[in-house]
Formats: structure tokens, sequence, C-alpha cells
């Protein structure tokens, strides 16, 4: 009967194991900031914040057949909220 009880528990034991289960990853989140040049965009500063476009502006929308280019997400959808309230100054 130990003997039973024995490898009873070791075989319990054997199919118990971690190994190889490791838990599940999540993508890392793709955080490369893409940097406009200034040659890209239609504008010369953020219409916003009043940020040099040569200072390479991260964020762009496309508005009324321009591209326009943002210092961050900030400021584009402070734009995107009132775009007629920003004077935008092209090139």
């Amino acid at each position: 009967m130990k003997k039973l009880l024995f490898l009873g528990i070791l075989g319990i034991a054997a199919c118990h194991t971690d190994e190889g289960t490791a838990p599940p990853t999540t993508p890392a989140k793709d955080t490369t900031v893409k940097i406009y040049p200034a040659s890209l965009l239609d504008n010369k500063k953020d219409p916003v914040c009043g940020m040099p476009a040569g200072s390479g502006l991260e964020d762009t929308i496309h508005y009324n057949g321009k591209v326009i280019g943002f210092c961050s997400d900030a400021c584009r959808d402070d734009f995107l909220k009132n775009p007629k309230a920003y004077a935008i100054e092209y090139k």
C-alpha cells in the first residue's frame, strides 16, 4: 500500500511542471517617435503653440488639402477641436 501511495504521489508530481508554460506576454507598444522634416509640411510652425517646423514636428494631419505639422498629439487635438481658431502660416 505504501508503495502504491508513493507511486501515486510521484506520478502527480511528475505531471505538474511549470516548464515551458511562460505567462503570455503583451506585445510592446511602439514608442518610436516619428519626426517629419519641414520639407514635407505645408506650415512653417505648429499653428497651436508656434514651435518652428524646422525643429522636427512629430504629428501631422491633412487639412484643406495641406499637410499640417504639430509638435505633439495634444497640439493636434487642440487644432482639431476648432481649426478656424488658428491662423495657419504656409510656406
